[in-house]
Order: structure tokens, then sequence, then C-alpha cells
């Protein structure tokens, strides 16, 4: 039993060092979905869904991620570089004010209508695999 578990856990540590995992943002208007590429530009009072999904090149059951988490860009968070997070994911406090539970490999932020004060730059985060697509 104890060899299984060691060599399970082997395994993911294999993956996560050599696995190909990704996060994708996906947005969906009025059923219509499309991949984000560069910003939005959305008219206020429309309904709008971003969706952050992980994605891997394994089977889905190896790479599971149960805390992705949206967060909108301020002074005291903002990322532009893979350091930037490193240096989140070392401000605990700041960590666990914005860790949230989400589905697995998914979070999605709802913009139900959207407003003018939610313009801004948002981001999807993985601690879990330090990934962040914004």
């Amino acid at each position: 039993m104890h060899r299984l578990s060691a060599f399970s856990l082997f395994l993911g540590l294999i993956c996560i060092t050599n696995c190909d995992v990704s996060l994708q943002i996906i947005r969906n208007t009025d059923e219509n979905y499309t991949p984000v590429v560069n910003g939005i530009s959305e008219k206020a009072g429309t309904n709008l869904s971003l969706s952050c999904e992980l994605f891997s090149n394994v089977s889905d059951n190896m790479i599971m991620d149960d805390k992705i988490t949206w967060e909108k860009a301020s002074p005291e968070i903002s990322l532009k570089t893979r350091l930037d997070l490193e240096q989140l994911t070392k401000s605990t406090k700041m960590l666990y004010s914005i860790v949230k539970p989400s589905d697995t490999n998914k979070a999605v932020k709802n913009f139900i209508p959207l407003k003018l004060e939610d313009t801004g730059t948002y981001f999807c985060i993985s601690f879990k695999y330090r990934l962040f697509k914004g």
C-alpha cells in the first residue's frame, strides 16, 4: 500500500514539472462562447460571463485545482509576470483573502448586467500551478 502511495505522489510530481498546464479564458455572451485572446470591449447593460479553465495535455483526472479565482487588478494586486505571482503567493494574508473555492479546474466571473464600474483589468489565478491569465 505504501509503495502505491509513493508511486502516485511521484507521478504527480513528474506531471507538475513536465506537463503542459495552462489557463484559458472563455467569453460567454448570449450563449456565444469564444476564447479571449486580447481585451474585451462590451456595452454596459449586457450580460457577460468569463470562464477561466485549467487545461493540460494529460488526462483530466491527474490535473485538479478547485481554488482557481478571479481578481480585478488594483494597486495591491497586480500581475504582469510570474515573479509578481510568486510575490503574491508569499504574502499569505493577501493570499487567504482572495483564494475562494471554485468548481474543479474552472472559475466563472459573471457580470449580470455589466456596469461602467466593472471596467478594468481582470485575471484568473491558479496558485496550485502558479499560473495566471488576464
